[in-house]
């Protein structure tokens, strides 16, 4: 391929997703857990969470959502040169998600790329260490691919509300329909212990939920104190969207700016790096004006968040939201807690679990060695 470099013309061409199988009431888990239902549905304004079946994890939600991109622009596989990922999910402390996403580019052995970890900023640095490289000397004029993937699991009972998985893939490239508006880029980061996952927990967390709540303010806060632009809308990562609002509140902005944002993670619980994204991709789903503006607010525990302003330039479409939720299978708070609290088998497994809906999954691990198959 070949395009004339214009280093304002980068940015987002496509967007697909893929959620998990399985979905829980959050009044449901309110009475499971002792609670009034409105201390979730109001007071976090959850409706539901989402968690994944035995042969479901991160790589086959990855997998999944670069093949719906894939096939949704009609992309060759030749045609990619890089693939970015961001995880806080991986089991293993060498191989990266990326190379499982390999399959997928049969006969194309030149794709650089791989995984970018802090909490759940991976899918934001990957983001721009894909557009870096679009803007880059080093750009060979074939697209980038970025993918935020994970699922989050729980085994204290406080944050399960919270409950999430999925996969946003996004094609990136020349003429894009979504592109950053240039000098709106700001970070805070800093060294904070909030969130935090020890090898001898996995593939649960420490959470300090009061610390992470009080930080996310604040970060926020730090990052909008260097905006210089308008926007029509905003956009964040969502633990849950009433976190969202209060941000929005303590900088004077209106939280009707946010709503069009919450289907998915209002519905899906907290994705983690996928959590800021799913909410673009509902936001998406409302179909925006050309030219109007989306403030993009990302942020990892640890401390890693940033801010810039993302101005809608063509058409991209996000179809099939409500559909998609729907579809899940609902399952009990007490099965919730029982998939969500166990430790998965790392050496040796074979689910069990049959797929609800088309996409990939977990055939088997032999001896640590993971398999994927799709289901159609």
């Amino acid at each position: 391929m070949t395009w004339n470099k214009d280093y304002s013309n980068f940015g987002i061409i496509g967007i697909e997703y893929q959620l998990p199988s399985l979905v829980v009431d959050e009044v449901d888990l309110a009475k499971y857990l002792n609670w009034e239902p409105e201390k979730l549905t109001i007071g976090l304004e959850l409706l539901e969470c989402g968690t994944v079946i035995d042969c479901e994890d991160s790589i086959s939600l990855a997998l999944s959502a670069v093949d719906r991109l894939m096939k949704k622009y009609n992309i060759d596989v030749n045609s990619v040169g890089r693939i970015d990922v961001g995880t806080e999910s991986n089991h293993d402390s060498s191989k990266a998600f990326k190379t499982y996403l390999m399959n997928l580019f049969p006969g194309n052995n030149s794709i650089c790329g791989l995984d970018t970890t802090n909490a759940c900023y991976g899918g934001t640095a990957a983001f721009l260490n894909a557009i870096a490289w679009l803007e880059s000397s080093l750009w060979d004029g074939r697209y980038a691919i970025v993918v935020a993937t994970d699922v989050a699991l729980y085994k204290d009972l406080p944050p399960l509300p919270t409950t999430g998985a999925g996969a946003v893939a996004m094609l990136l490239g020349p003429n894009a329909a979504l592109k950053i508006k240039r000098g709106t880029l700001s970070h805070h980061f800093a060294n904070t212990f909030d969130f935090m996952k020890p090898k001898t927990l996995y593939p649960h967390s420490f959470l300090d939920g009061k610390t992470s709540v009080q930080i996310y303010l604040e970060a926020f806060q730090k990052c909008y104190e260097k905006l210089n632009s308008s926007y029509d809308y905003m956009v964040f990562h969502t633990p849950y969207p009433k976190l969202t609002k209060k941000a929005a509140v303590l900088v004077g902005a209106s939280p009707d700016k946010i709503e069009k944002s919450l289907e998915i993670p209002r519905r899906n619980g907290n994705s983690y790096t996928a959590s800021a994204y799913m909410a673009l991709v509902s936001l998406l789903s409302n179909n925006i004006a050309i030219g109007e503006k989306i403030l993009f607010f990302s942020l990892g525990s640890g401390l890693a968040s940033s801010l810039f302003v993302l101005e809608k330039c063509g058409e991209i479409s996000t179809v099939d939201i409500k559909e998609r939720l729907d579809l899940r299978k609902k399952i009990s708070p007490e099965e919730l807690v029982q998939r969500t609290s166990r430790i998965p088998e790392l050496e040796n497994f074979v689910p069990s679990d049959t797929p609800i809906f088309s996409g990939w999954y977990l055939k088997e691990i032999n001896n640590y060695k993971r398999t994927y198959f799709k289901y159609e």
